[in-house]
């Protein structure tokens, strides 16, 4: 890096255009994994690898969800992201509702 700071494996392997895309994503899974380790109360950060986890199918993302929103429960964008995945899990419809009116609420536009 131009700072004077290594690349991570993970950052080498996002700049890698040859990597195969399973690299890629879990160099990006790596990536959000430690910035939460960095920045624990960072609501973003969990958001980030929530969403991530949610992508793949992976364990994880509603506990990452609940905890970016326990963070900062204003985040609309976290309750509409977690209640497709919530919409998608067999049983949580209700959940889900309840997630996207409240990202209704919070921001109406």
């Amino acid at each position: 890096a131009c700072d004077g700071h290594a690349l991570h494996p993970g950052e080498v392997a996002l700049l890698d255009p040859r990597a195969p895309a399973e690299r890629l994503r879990e160099a990006m899974m790596e990536s959000a994994s430690r910035l939460v380790g960095i920045d624990p109360a960072s609501w973003e950060a969990h958001f980030t690898l929530a969403n991530l986890l949610a992508r793949e199918g992976r364990e994880g993302a509603v506990a990452a969800y609940r905890t970016a929103l326990r963070l900062n429960p204003d985040a609309a964008e976290v309750h509409l992201n977690f209640g497709n995945l919530l919409l998608r899990m067999p049983g949580s419809e209700t959940d889900a509702v309840v997630e996207f009116e409240t990202a209704v609420r919070l921001r109406p536009e």
